[in-house]
């Protein structure tokens, strides 16, 4: 999916009132207990995003790898990755990068989120509109 697009979908799980989600579906959401992946109980996998507590930031990493030598054309080596990112207070992040990934460069993945969070403090203003139907993305559905 494209950059506006995955911050939609970040934007769909972002608290707000009246909320797009349900108060049991938030509430599931919020919640790591029975969906821990790590030894301390502070990072939790639940609908389709990893939950970093007790922040509750939501992020996803995505990976692609290809390699083969015997192409017709000759050998291809694709290496990509995506990084998104919704922080508690709302703030939301993506990035798209070519011949690095999550899986195989982790340490490169790190330094990029650091820089990525970095520039989040850095803004002293956030724009007031909404870029997003210049995208061809419609404003969030509410609940009734």
């Amino acid at each position: 999916m494209s950059g506006p697009a995955y911050l939609a979908f970040l934007r769909l799980l972002r608290p707000r009132h009246p909320d797009f989600l349900s108060p049991e579906l938030r509430a599931w959401l919020t919640d790591g207990t029975g969906k821990w992946i790590d030894e301390r109980g502070g990072l939790a996998y639940t609908l389709g995003v990893m939950v970093d507590f007790p922040a509750v930031n939501l992020f996803h990493g995505g990976a692609q790898t290809w390699r083969q030598s015997d192409a017709a054309e000759g050998p291809i080596a694709v290496k990509e990755g995506t990084w998104a990112e919704l922080v508690s207070d709302g703030t939301a992040m993506v990035a798209s990068f070519d011949t690095v990934n999550v899986d195989e460069d982790p340490g490169a993945v790190r330094i990029l989120i650091r820089a990525l969070r970095l520039a989040r403090h850095a803004v002293a203003t956030w724009p007031e509109g909404d870029i997003f139907a210049s995208f061809d993305i419609g404003p969030v559905a509410v609940r009734k």
